[in-house]
């Protein structure tokens, strides 16, 4: 008898594929490092052509304004430092 269903729905197939990746987390983590520095010149020099392609994008949503539950209007790109901001804290308390 097959111990193996022929076939996995997609909530199966993400729990396979998350339960893979953290029993091999160590080998992956290795991989990726000895990847990267055998392809060094390559990898800087894609990332600075993706940069220099989507240039405008990239520095449009860094300087995308948003309104905090606080009520201080912050850059999204700074927005988890703002939050840990004494700022924030104290009125956040004065809110609550």
């Amino acid at each position: 008898m097959n111990t193996y269903k022929s076939f996995l729905t997609e909530e199966e197939k993400k729990e396979n594929r998350k339960e893979y990746l953290e029993t091999n987390k160590d080998i992956l983590r290795e991989y990726n490092k000895e990847y990267y520095e055998t392809n060094k010149e390559k990898t800087q020099e894609y990332y600075k052509e993706y940069y220099e392609t989507k240039k405008n994008t990239i520095l449009v949503k860094k300087k995308e304004k948003v309104t905090c539950q606080c009520g201080c209007n912050v850059v999204k790109n700074g927005l988890k430092r703002h939050e840990r901001n004494k700022k924030h804290i104290n009125l956040m308390n004065q809110i609550q």
